[in-house]
């Protein structure tokens, strides 16, 4: 390994992307040349190393172009015939020289939406990748699609609430727009304290009421009253909605 030979791969790398050096991570993954045996040996940096090949070192931000990292995902498209996973990217990454890391690609375009586009119209003015174009037209088409029997389904207009209160040994069920306020009205009227067990919302508070009442009638004590077992009040809060 001399020098000569490090500054010769520096110049074929950086041909490969455009004019444009490689990072020292690039070179290490792209070459196996790892930086002890450069460092320290013929430059005190990676800066030395690029200007002796004849080259403008460059900033981490702009280590790549965004024509040559679309380039280099696109062949990656080629050749998995899909859009890679991160995963994917990162070992498709490992095993081709001169590919930039995966996370070059990642951190210039953020989201997975955003690169598909911008591969999407980079292919469109390349011709040479018209198959990866495809490749992306069909998995917008496959993400912007509904899901085969996807219905709209409104949610329930909620108009009141049929209520289960407790005040000793009895249960009143009534309906009610604000269970709370109604709660404190019959509070008023009554001698012992009486809790609300459990409200169930619905678009028809006289039909559900009427429907409880029926169901409680054998064990209706009076009006809206009922001497109800445990399994009954199960029953009643086993509803959310009606």
């Amino acid at each position: 390994m001399n020098r000569e030979f490090i500054v010769n791969e520096i110049r074929r790398l950086a041909r490969e992307n455009g004019g444009r050096p490689p990072g020292r991570e690039v070179f290490r993954q792209a070459t196996g040349i790892r930086p002890h045996q450069w460092h320290g040996v013929y430059w005190p940096s990676w800066s030395a190393a690029v200007s002796e090949a004849g080259l403008e070192p460059n900033s981490k931000a702009t280590a790549f172009s965004k024509d040559f990292l679309l380039e280099k995902l696109a062949s990656a498209v080629r050749d998995l015939q899909k859009f890679p996973t991160n995963a994917e990217l990162m070992l498709h990454a490992r095993e081709r020289a001169g590919f930039p890391p995966a996370k070059a690609i990642q951190r210039h375009f953020k989201t997975k939406e955003q690169t598909v586009s911008a591969l999407s119209e980079y292919c469109e003015h390349n011709v040479s990748f018209s198959d990866v174009l495809e490749i992306c037209r069909a998995l917008t088409r496959a993400e912007t699609k509904p899901a085969p029997n996807a219905e709209k389904i409104s949610k329930p207009t909620i108009k009141g609430f049929v209520y289960l209160m407790r005040s000793g040994k009895y249960y009143k069920i009534g309906k009610s727009n604000h269970v709370g306020r109604r709660e404190y009205q019959i509070a008023l009227q009554l001698p012992e304290p009486i809790n609300t067990i459990h409200s169930i919302a619905t678009d028809d508070p006289d039909g559900i009421e009427a429907y409880w009442h029926t169901r409680f009638r054998s064990k209706r004590a009076e009006g809206e009253w009922f001497s109800l077992s445990q399994d009954d009040v199960r029953v009643f809060k086993a509803r959310r909605f009606m």
